[in-house]
C-alpha cells in the first residue's frame, strides 16, 4: 500500500530526533573530560548512533523507529544484502568521511607547509577544489531528488533513489501519532510568547494612562474653588485648609472626625488647620 509524502517526511524527521536525544545523552558522559573533546569526536558519535539505528532496524528487516510510529516501512526488495551494505555506505559511512576529510586535509597542509613541499601542496588544494565541485554536484541531485519526491511522492532521499528503496505503509491506519498535544503545546507556546511580548507594553500604557488621569482628576479638583470637594455643590460656610483647598464646614468636620488620618482630597496632604473662607 502506498504511503503519503508527509508519513515518508515525518519518519525521517522522527529518525533524525531520536538520534539527536541519542547524541545528547552520549555527550553527557563526556562532561567531566577535557574540553573540546566532544566536539573533536562528534562525527564518531553521530556515525556509531546511526550505526546503532540501522543493526537495530533496517538491518534485520525491520522499520527504523520513526518509520513504525509513521506506519511505514522498506520494501521487500530493499532488503538484499548488497543493498543494505550499499545504503549503509552511502547513508552512514560517506556522511562521516565527509565530516572528516576537512579536518584530516587541513592537517595534512598543516605538515605540508612545515615540510615546505610545494607538489604535496598543489596536489592537497588540487584535492579540496575536486571535493567541493563533487560537494555541488551531490547537493544539486539531492535537490532535484526533493523535486521528484514532491510530484511522484517515491522516494524521500537520493541515497534511496539510486538503490530503489521504496516506502509502503503497514496498514490503513494512516499515522499512531495524535497531533492534539502537539497542536495545544504549539498554541500556548505562541500565546506565551505573545504574551512575554506584549505585555510589558500594555503594562506600561496603561500606568502612563491611569497616570495621566489621576494627574488631570487632581487638576479639576484645584482648579475649581467654587465647589466643595466632598460634595461637590457650591460649599455651604466654607472653609479652607492649610493646603488652600475649600471645602464645606460640615463635610470637612464630618470626614475630620470620622477619620483622624483624613488627609486633603485634593492632594492627600494631611493639613494642620483650616479658617472660613470669607468672600467678597
Amino acid at each position: 500500500m502506498p504511503c503519503t509524502r508527509v508519513q515518508q517526511h515525518d519518519a525521517a524527521i522522527l529518525d533524525d530526533e531520536i538520534a539527536g536525544i541519542m547524541r545528547e545523552s552520549t555527550t553527557r558522559l563526556f562532561d567531566k573530560f577535557r574540553p573540546g573533546l566532544v566536539e573533536s569526536l562528534a562525527p564518531e558519535i553521530n556515525a556509531l548512533i546511526r550505526s546503532f539505528i540501522f543493526t537495530c532496524s533496517t538491518f534485520i528487516h525491520k522499520p527504523t523507529p520513526g518509520m513504525k510510529l509513521q506506519n511505514v516501512k522498506f520494501c521487500q526488495s530493499a532488503f538484499r544484502t548488497r543493498t543494505l551494505f550499499a545504503y549503509y555506505i552511502l547513508t552512514i559511512a560517506m556522511p562521516y568521511m565527509w565530516k572528516r576529510f576537512p579536518s584530516i586535509l587541513t592537517t595534512q597542509r598543516t605538515r605540508n607547509y612545515e615540510t615546505d613541499t610545494s607538489r604535496t601542496r598543489w596536489q592537497i588544494s588540487d584535492f579540496v577544489a575536486y571535493f567541493k565541485r563533487l560537494e555541488v554536484v551531490i547537493s544539486a541531485c539531492q535537490f532535484l531528488n526533493l523535486l521528484a519526491f514532491l510530484k511522484h511522492g517515491r522516494f524521500r532521499s537520493f541515497e534511496e533513489r539510486l538503490l530503489g528503496m521504496g516506502l509502503k505503509s503497514t496498514n490503513e491506519q494512516s499515522c499512531m501519532i495524535s497531533y492534539e498535544p502537539i497542536t495545544r503545546q504549539q498554541l500556548w507556546k505562541t500565546f506565551t510568547d505573545l504574551g512575554s511580548t506584549f505585555l510589558p507594553l500594555f503594562v506600561f500604557l496603561y500606568r502612563r494612562a491611569a497616570s495621566k488621569l489621576k494627574q488631570r482628576h487632581k487638576q479639576a479638583l484645584t482648579m475649581s474653588s467654587d465647589c466643595c470637594l466632598l460634595c461637590g455643590i457650591p460649599p455651604q460656610t466654607p472653609y479652607i485648609t492649610s493646603c488652600n483647598h475649600v471645602y464645606c464646614y460640615y463635610c470637612l468636620y464630618l470626614s475630620a472626625s470620622n477619620d483622624a488620618n483624613f488627609a486633603c482630597v485634593a492632594c492627600g496632604k494631611h493639613f494642620q488647620s483650616s479658617k472660613r473662607l470669607i468672600t467678597g
